[in-house]
């Protein structure tokens, strides 16, 4: 198969392109999306806000987890020796099974501040749409805005089950 001929590349001149000779050139393209997610928001057209909402529609966010104070039974970890003896005092001292502990994970509580001042009006819808995301798929996520005071619109984000007849 014939290689296609390599461009040249900005820092040489374009008479140097046509002396060198590299063989295999590997050539890439950018998909439409790669090139949506390094442009900044304020400058997006009617059709690129369309494909960045199906873009945050398509977002599964999972809130960042923490250990707890609590332990909860699980099948291996550290011994649960208060659980271990009360299940040796029901036997009548005779030895048993082994219990095991671990501490409880708890999903962190998230909260978003969203500027919609006016100086970060042409990015308030984008920043809307994500916290209406969050607000969706993560129990217990705030979202408040900020503008000229602090307001809590985490009730408004959260989507309503369709009324019926």
């Amino acid at each position: 198969m014939p290689s296609a001929p390599a461009l040249p590349s900005v820092d040489e001149a374009p008479g140097e392109a046509d002396a060198r000779d590299d063989g295999d050139v590997l050539r890439a393209a950018a998909t439409t999306t790669d090139v949506l997610r390094h442009r900044d928001v304020a400058g997006l057209d009617a059709a690129e806000r369309q494909r960045l909402a199906a873009m945050f529609a398509s977002l599964r966010p999972t809130a960042p987890v923490r250990r707890t104070a609590r332990h909860e039974r699980w099948h291996r970890g550290r011994l649960d020796a208060s659980r271990t003896l009360r299940d040796s005092l029901r036997r009548m001292g005779e030895p048993g099974e082994l219990a095991w502990r671990r501490r409880r994970v708890r999903a962190r509580r998230v909260v978003l501040l969203v500027d919609v001042s006016g100086s970060m009006s042409a990015y308030a819808d984008a920043l809307l749409r994500l916290s209406h995301r969050f607000v969706s798929t993560q129990p217990g996520c705030e979202v408040f805005t900020l503008g000229t005071r602090l307001t809590h619109v985490t009730r408004v984000a959260t989507p309503r089950p369709p009324t019926g007849p």
